[in-house]
C-alpha cells in the first residue's frame, strides 16, 4: 500500500474518532450506549459470553502489539517499508486512547452490567471511551486489510 493510501486511511480513521469524541463529550451517547448494552445482554448466553471474553483477550495490548509486530516484520521482509511502522502506529493508537480516556469523562459500565469473567489486568481509567480493545482491533483489521490488499 502506498504512503498516500496509508495517510488517507489514517486521516479517515482520525476524522471518525474526532466525530465520535465530539458526540461522547457532548453527552449524546449515554442513552444509546446503555440501550445497546441492555439489548446485547438480553440475548446473552454462555457462548456469547465466551466470545466477548475472547475479544477481551485478543484485544489486550500485549496481544495486539505482538500481532502488529509480527505483521510488521512480515511486511518488512517483503520490502514494504511503510508497512513496518505498525508497532509505532499501534503505540500511537494507545497514546490517543489513553489521552481520551483521561479527558472525556465517559464512565464505563458498572460491574452490575458486566458479564466478563476474564480479567486481563488492564490499567483502570476513569473513562470507558474509547475502548482500547476496540481501537487496537480496529487498527489491526485496517492494517491487515491494507497488507492483504497490497499482496
Amino acid at each position: 500500500m502506498s504512503s498516500a493510501a496509508w495517510l488517507r486511511v489514517a486521516g479517515r480513521s482520525a476524522a471518525l474518532l474526532v466525530g465520535l469524541t465530539g458526540l461522547v463529550v457532548g453527552v449524546r451517547t449515554e442513552a444509546a450506549d446503555l440501550a445497546m448494552l441492555r439489548a446485547a445482554q438480553s440475548v446473552a448466553n454462555g457462548v456469547l459470553d465466551a466470545l466477548a471474553n475472547a475479544h477481551t483477550l485478543v484485544g489486550h495490548a500485549a496481544t495486539t502489539t505482538g500481532v502488529a509486530g509480527a505483521l510488521a516484520y512480515r511486511a518488512w521482509r517483503r520490502g514494504e517499508g511503510v508497512a513496518a511502522l505498525a508497532p509505532l502506529l499501534i503505540v500511537l493508537t494507545a497514546v490517543v486512547e489513553l489521552a481520551l480516556k483521561l479527558t472525556t469523562g465517559h464512565a464505563p459500565p458498572g460491574p452490575e452490567l458486566s458479564r466478563s469473567w476474564l480479567d486481563t489486568g488492564g490499567v483502570p481509567t476513569p473513562s470507558g471511551f474509547p475502548s482500547g480493545h476496540a481501537a487496537r482491533l480496529a487498527f489491526l483489521s485496517l492494517y491487515l486489510g491494507a497488507l492483504t490488499r497490497g499482496a
